[in-house]
């Protein structure tokens, strides 16, 4: 007769077990919401007040929802995707949105290692949002995004901190083109980090760009028998 009564309290315990669970989940769940949303405002805060109106832009990881927090004057936003998008291919949800907003925005197959669809020092503005964090080689994001940013023009960045993700923030503050960084220390702890901020690129870049080129000859490997 005690057997049954044991299968019925781990039946309880069970249920309980499963209750709490889906509480947690619940829990997460909104809070996680929570987090993005927190994201999101900060985002769309710096996009607009750092992107210059009638600015020519480039966004990587591009999201169609964010035309609606651009200056409404702009010259174009090149809508970038990562490695293996076919980004073109989405143009259409790009335009729904450009047509209400009236930022004309442009789909291409770059990748953010490889912005081979945009000229050198032709861009005010690079926004990026998470690239660095999902590409396997941020250092090169960096590279474009110097590359094609005109002197002075300004990069905005909302960059995941998770994982190898982490070394991401020093690997931007240590670049020798970046002059007025700022970054929201409000987002930079927690179970979700974000590196949440903007930066400019030095006005006068060359000798920015020579540390670049004399790093590089550094590291590359001498040629013939050691």
């Amino acid at each position: 007769a005690r057997r049954p009564r044991r299968a019925a309290a781990s039946a309880v315990d069970a249920g309980e077990v499963a209750s709490i669970l889906g509480v947690a989940g619940l829990a997460y769940v909104g809070w996680s919401t929570w987090v993005y949303s927190k994201v999101t405002f900060a985002q769309a805060r710096l996009i607009g007040q750092r992107v210059p109106s009638g600015a020519r832009c480039v966004e990587l990881n591009a999201d169609s929802k964010n035309l609606y927090y651009y200056p409404k004057v702009m010259e174009i936003v090149t809508a970038v995707g990562n490695t293996g998008d076919k980004l073109s291919e989405k143009q259409y949800q790009f335009d729904d949105a450009s047509s209400k907003t009236g930022v004309p925005v442009l789909c291409v197959d770059d990748e953010p290692e490889n912005l081979r669809s945009v000229k050198t020092g032709s861009c005010d503005a690079v926004v990026s949002s998470s690239a660095m964090a999902i590409s396997r080689e941020p250092k090169k994001v960096l590279d474009e995004v110097f590359r094609v940013l005109k002197p002075d023009g300004v990069f905005v960045f909302v960059e995941m901190l998770n994982g190898s993700a982490k070394a991401n923030l020093e690997l931007l503050k240590a670049r020798p083109e970046v002059t007025s960084l700022s970054v929201d220390p409000e987002f930079l702890n927690g179970a979700k980090p974000h590196a949440v901020g903007w930066c400019a690129k030095s006005v006068n870049t060359t000798d920015a760009e020579e540390k670049l080129r004399a790093g590089a000859k550094r590291s590359k490997p001498k040629k013939g028998f050691s």
